[in-house]
């Protein structure tokens, strides 16, 4: 099955992503769409979150297509996003980016292919303009999320503190 789209932006191939990580966890969130019952909130947090790289970990990934259970062996469950629907949901995504996450932080975008289903991966690598604030809903105030674990989080008063300082001293050769 060939795609319209180029190769992969990503540093890790998308079956070793999905092997590797079989639960979600610090650097990795599973959803299964990009916008059914509020996901869509969610996933803008998480970018925010793994943009800010609270712990260093250098980011993480989000990816859309893969239910966040596993199944009962273990292995992912991928459930997968219509083709078709690919780049409308890529242009939201940067679009609510732009509209709610301040200051302006944009995740690397890449459609994958995994078992003859499409899913598109969201590599949010560790911000250089950071810390980000997201709206936590449509009309919602800014608030910054962070990592703990498997799960995105508002940020603690202690833990924005710990943020600006963080950003605030990254050094010029670890920027992008």
């Amino acid at each position: 099955m060939t795609s319209h789209w180029p190769s992969s932006r990503l540093i890790i191939n998308i079956k070793d992503l999905l092997n590797v990580h079989r639960v979600e966890k610090q650097t990795v969130e599973f959803k299964s769409s990009w916008n059914k019952g509020g996901t869509s909130w969610q996933v803008l947090h998480s970018i925010c979150a793994f943009g800010n790289d609270f712990l260093n970990d250098d980011g993480g990934y989000i990816i859309i297509g893969v239910e966040d259970k596993p199944s009962e062996d273990g292995q992912v469950r991928v459930c997968g996003v219509p083709a078709e629907k690919l780049d409308k949901i890529q242009k939201e995504i940067i679009g609510q980016c732009k509209g709610n996450i301040k200051p302006c932080y944009l995740p690397i975008l890449s459609p994958e292919v995994y078992d003859g289903k499409h899913v598109l991966v969201i590599w949010a690598t560790t911000s250089e303009n950071g810390p980000h604030e997201c709206r936590m809903s449509a009309k919602g105030e800014f608030q910054y999320y962070i990592r703990r674990g498997p799960q995105t989080i508002k940020a603690s008063r202690e833990d924005v503190t710990r943020l600006h300082l963080q950003h605030s001293k990254m050094p010029f050769d670890d920027r992008i």
